[in-house]
């Protein structure tokens, strides 16, 4: 998985986007050295839809 301190993926934020949306990996952003918050992609939205079903039962 990338890491971008959060200055980096700021000033990088639409690249970051492009990338995850065309690999569905996630990408870290950490604090210290220590990741602490990712940005990934999210489901096709049939796929979203299904998964809120679930989560409802």
């Amino acid at each position: 998985m990338e890491t971008y301190p959060p200055a980096e993926a700021r000033e990088q934020l639409g690249r970051l986007v492009a990338r995850g949306r065309e690999s569905h990996e996630p990408i870290a952003i950490s604090e210290g050295g220590e990741p602490v918050a990712a940005l990934v992609s999210l489901p096709e939205p049939a796929e979203l839809q299904c998964l809120r079903g679930l989560s409802r039962q």
